[in-house]
């Protein structure tokens, strides 16, 4: 009997106790890549509350194994020496979780790493710029040789030449090409 009495206040206190507030990840940080470029970055992840009679996550979302997500990216944003890089939401709005953030130079190029999630809902996101494009290779954290998911965003800059050297396309000519 009194074990009885014991499980029933310890589930009485259990569901007594206020839900804890989701932690989010906010980080605004100015820092300097080896070429000498300076870069800004920032996150803000807000808490997620599901809408009534939304089902739970179907597998689509990084950073959870199932259920409802804690947290949702709600701004993303990397100036490379006071440039914004172009980054579309639907290129991070399935990532939450976020723990880690981390800008790198590779082979002139900027990348930028967020580490999110824990156990079978976990990810290495990195995002690439070249030009004319933004790269997403997802790898799983348990997995990390494998790439789970790769996502090239194509036409990516605000400019039509994207600030190369080439030159901007002859609207003439390509609807010259695209009519009957």
């Amino acid at each position: 009997m009194s074990y009885c009495l014991m499980i029933l206040v310890m589930a009485a206190s259990l569901t007594a106790t206020p839900a804890s507030p989701s932690k989010v990840f906010e980080l605004s940080e100015k820092g300097k890549l080896p070429s000498g470029r300076t870069y800004s970055l920032v996150i803000q992840e807000k808490p997620y509350s599901p809408r009534p009679g939304e089902p739970e996550d179907d597998g689509s979302r990084w950073g959870i194994d199932g259920g409802f997500a804690k947290s949702y990216i709600e701004k993303l944003e990397l100036s490379v020496n006071g440039e914004k890089l172009p980054l579309v939401r639907k290129l991070y709005q399935d990532l939450s979780g976020i723990f880690k953030a981390e800008v790198r130079e590779v082979g002139g190029e900027v990348e930028l790493h967020l580490l999110g999630g824990d156990g079978s809902g976990s990810f290495d996101a990195r995002f690439t710029w070249h030009p004319h494009e933004v790269e997403r290779l997802i790898r799983h954290r348990e997995v990390p040789e494998a790439v789970w998911e790769k996502t090239i965003f194509h036409n990516s800059c605000p400019d039509v030449n994207c600030g190369d050297d080439r030159p901007a396309p002859d609207k003439a000519l390509s609807m010259k090409m695209n009519s009957p």
